[in-house]
């Protein structure tokens, strides 16, 4: 999937791109963006485009969605892990203690789920990679300057 947005931010090996929604992002969801939000950033590798700068537009390829492994770890993991307190209570013999199990392996994997996030993010943002560059900011001033 190729999209254009705007860098906003420069590291060495990467750049922050902001994206704005448009009418088929509804449609898709690959992105992930969220309906009330106007705009997402992906975090890109720059690869051969070495002196991008705050303000370029560039288009951006999205390679791998990350969707299918996010409903894996926050909906089925739980569910694992609710049945895995239920097994160990019932061989404890002990509802009281399948429940207290349950909720608390729950609440156990939801700070490790946010751990695995960032991780994930970092990896999607492994992920894009820039392939053009549209406008300079440069050159995005200059064109303002000479529409009088």
């Amino acid at each position: 999937m190729l999209e254009n947005g705007k860098v906003i931010a420069v590291s060495d090996e990467t750049v922050t791109v902001r994206v704005s929604r448009r009418e088929e992002c509804s449609k898709c969801g690959m992105c992930g963006m969220k309906k009330n939000s106007s705009n997402i950033d992906f975090i890109a590798k720059k690869e051969e485009f070495r002196q991008l700068e705050n303000g370029d537009i560039v288009q951006i390829e999205i390679v791998k969605d990350f969707k299918f492994t996010g409903y894996l770890l926050v909906f089925l993991v739980p569910l694992i892990l609710i049945g895995l307190g239920l097994i160990i209570g019932y061989i404890l013999k002990s509802e009281l203690y399948s429940i207290l199990l349950s909720i608390l392996l729950v609440v156990v994997w939801l700070p490790i789920l946010k751990l695995i996030d960032k991780k994930m993010s970092l990896i999607s943002g492994a992920t894009c990679t820039v392939k053009s560059v549209i406008t300079t900011a440069i050159q995005g001033d200059e064109d303002d300057g000479n529409s009088n």
